[in-house]
C-alpha cells in the first residue's frame, strides 16, 4: 500500500460542490480521488514544461557531438535510469 498523507482544505462552498459534481459526473470514487487525478496533472505538467526547457537549453549549447549507432541506446539507458530514479523518489 502506497503512504498516504491527509491534509485539510478550507475552499468555498462553490467548488466544493462543484467538486463533488465533478467526482459524480465522472464516476471518481471520493473527492480525494479527484483532487489526486488534479495533482498528479499538475505535476505532469510541470514536469513536461521542465523537459522542454532543459531540451530547448541543450539546443542552445551549441554544436552536439558526432551522432554513432550506439548514441541513440545510451540515450535511452540514460533516459530509462532517470525514469527509474524519478519513480523511487515519488513513491
Amino acid at each position: 500500500q502506497k503512504h498516504m498523507s491527509t491534509i485539510h482544505l478550507t475552499l468555498p462552498r462553490s467548488l466544493t460542490e462543484f467538486m463533488q459534481q465533478q467526482v459524480e459526473e465522472h464516476r471518481f470514487e471520493s473527492i480525494d480521488e479527484y483532487v489526486g487525478l488534479l495533482v498528479r496533472e499538475d505535476r505532469k505538467k510541470h514536469l513536461e514544461k521542465e523537459l522542454e526547457e532543459k531540451l530547448l537549453e541543450g539546443i542552445r549549447s551549441g554544436p552536439s557531438e558526432e551522432w554513432t549507432p550506439d548514441s541513440g541506446r545510451k540515450i535511452l539507458e540514460e533516459i530509462e535510469r532517470r525514469r527509474t530514479e524519478k519513480r523511487s523518489l515519488v513513491v
